[in-house]
């Protein structure tokens, strides 16, 4: 067993959390410490937080690759430079007093762009000079060039400073011939090259751009794919380079992960190979990383961070409980001597763990589409599925072991994927269903066969599949038929007292009714129908003393609708 193994996410997660405290940060900014050995990210989410003085005083104990790579992260969205984020690094960079800096950042690709895509810049003839028809612009002091800017620009006196600076760093002539050069090239071919230096850049420092991101996080197509990977997959470590390896994680990003990587650790104890761990090292960091790229969650803050940490770790658990289960009954026992973690990375895993939820979800979609069902009429289907459905949507995914008292587990163990597979399955075989008494239901509507003063407990807007249910399983439980003709659908309290007393009282009774009604209604081959059915008598019933509940409590009953109607 590997000691180094076994510890190589908690010191991960140590090393995040030498850098998680601002104070010690900012202790170092002022202290005026070198900050150049310092890992990129955490010092990148402090200076986001202090004010652009400090940062400013401490720019030069920054390495310049430091700097560049502050820019790399925060002027971008996507593949393309955003002028409208430089405001925070302009107002930075005009209180900087070291001049070899400001002029790093005024002669760099980033500060040209931003000069092109923020400002109109035109040449300017002082024998027969064209002004705008407004005062929103500014001349440079051979009066060649003049710089036309947005009306409620906020940092133009610092732009202007910038130029007049760059005039005094490289002459009139040079100067005149740099500017010149920016406004003769096309922007997006500037903007294309760039972008491929950042990508390199980032990568160095195991940052990842949005499209390398969106590869790297990439689904399997289907089940079978993941299944022939793992049976195909082979031990395979690239090199990497030290610079490389000395980067650690914001620590909002690896909340999640404290005290919940144990099975984890165990695997990656059986890898003896200090090379494979350098890389598995570097590929968790890649990893976590792009997750906070593809949701662009660093520029957001911790509360973001912190929820893709979540997401990560649930995917990553569900894709290694995945494969150890996929592999256990086979021939590949290389597992059980040398380890998950010898043959897959961290990204191979959270790859498969992502694709079996979005398997899921998949088949929620389609189940919803052909049967109707969709954002504006999903309510109709009731609280117990409504909250499967939201669940299994959130991130992480959320399997509910207990819908009565809302009991919820992170879907991230092949365990909990059988089990949210099975409340998809139930909600596959149920929604046919619920798109009939949907139906039903809105022709009643819209025929005014419904009204509002029918019944003590609903208004007609709120009533939803769960109460059409269970109403007609009590019927069916009662012997009542439903009344066609009125289309007054409901019972009365009577019969629902009824019920309490003669079916819901009685376990072994309760669920040979269940039965009867599901094989009358042809329910019966719908997965798990009657647990189904037995989740809505307990949700919508349990909890209440029925029997002498007064007409007016059974307002705030939910459940079965209530007919206002007759002494009960």
């Amino acid at each position: 067993m590997s000691k180094s193994g076994s510890n190589l996410i908690t010191n991960i997660l140590k090393e995040a959390q030498a850098y998680s405290s601002m104070d010690i940060i900012e202790s170092y900014i002022e202290k005026g410490e070198d900050l150049s050995n310092l890992p990129v990210q955490p010092l990148y989410t402090a200076i986001k937080s202090l004010s652009t003085d400090l940062v400013a005083s401490s720019l030069s104990k920054f390495s310049p690759k430091q700097r560049q790579v502050f820019l790399d992260l925060d002027l971008w969205k996507k593949d393309d430079l955003d002028p409208n984020s430089f405001s925070y690094w302009i107002d930075v960079y005009s209180k900087c007093n070291d001049d070899k800096i400001k002029s790093e950042f005024l002669n760099s690709t980033e500060f040209a762009l931003f000069l092109k895509g923020r400002m109109s810049i035109w040449t300017f003839d002082s024998e027969d000079p064209q002004y705008p028809d407004h005062d929103f612009y500014f001349l440079t002091e051979d009066n060649l060039l003049l710089f036309e800017f947005e009306e409620d620009y906020p940092y133009i006196g610092e732009v202007k400073q910038f130029v007049a600076d760059l005039y005094t760093e490289h002459g009139v002539e040079g100067a005149y011939q740099y500017i010149f050069k920016i406004v003769s090239e096309g922007f997006l071919n500037m903007q294309e090259e760039e972008y491929r230096f950042k990508k390199h850049r980032l990568n160095d420092f195991g940052f990842v751009d949005y499209y390398d991101a969106l590869e790297l996080c990439n689904p399997f197509p289907s089940l079978s794919h993941i299944n022939f990977f793992i049976s195909k997959k082979e031990a395979h470590t690239p090199n990497i380079d030290r610079e490389a390896q000395n980067q650690c994680l914001d620590n909002n990003a690896l909340i999640a992960f404290k005290d919940r990587v144990d099975e984890l650790s165990e695997e990656l104890s059986k890898v003896n190979s200090q090379e494979r761990l350098s890389y598995l090292q570097f590929n968790f960091t890649r990893l976590i990383n792009s997750s906070l790229t593809v949701e662009d969650a660093l520029k957001d803050g911790a509360l973001a961070m912190t929820r893709i940490g979540k997401k990560t770790l649930a995917y990553m658990k569900l894709g290694f409980s995945y494969i150890l289960e996929n592999t256990k009954d086979n021939s590949q026992n290389i597992f059980a001597d040398e380890g998950v973690f010898s043959a897959f990375d961290f990204v191979e895993i959270y790859n498969i763990g992502h694709s079996l939820i979005l398997f899921e979800q998949k088949r929620i979609k389609k189940a919803m589409a052909q049967n109707g069902f969709n954002a504006e009429n999903d309510t109709f289907l009731g609280e117990v599925i409504g909250t499967i459905l939201d669940e299994s949507f959130n991130e992480p995914v959320q399997f509910i072991s207990n819908k009565i008292d809302n009991t919820k587990n992170t879907v991230d163990s092949f365990e909990e994927l059988l089990n949210l597979q099975n409340d998809i399955s139930l909600i596959g075989g149920i929604l046919p269903f619920a798109r009939g008494f949907f139906t039903t239901f809105k022709e009643l509507e819209e025929s005014n066969k419904l009204m509002d003063e029918y019944y003590l407990n609903f208004t007609v807007a709120d009533i939803d599949f769960e109460a059409l249910l269970l109403s007609t399983f009590v019927n069916f439980s009662n012997g009542v038929k439903l009344d066609g003709d009125s289309g007054k659908i409901g019972l009365l309290v009577s019969e629902l007292k009824k019920f309490s007393l003669e079916t819901m009282s009685n376990q072994g009774t309760l669920e040979s009714k269940i039965k009867e009604f599901t094989q009358s209604f042809g329910l019966s081959s719908v997965h798990k129908v009657e647990d189904y059915l037995q989740t809505l008598v307990q949700f919508h019933l349990s909890g209440y003393d029925i029997t002498h509940l007064t007409e007016e409590e059974f307002r705030h009953v939910g459940g079965p609708l209530l007919l206002n109607i007759g002494s009960n």
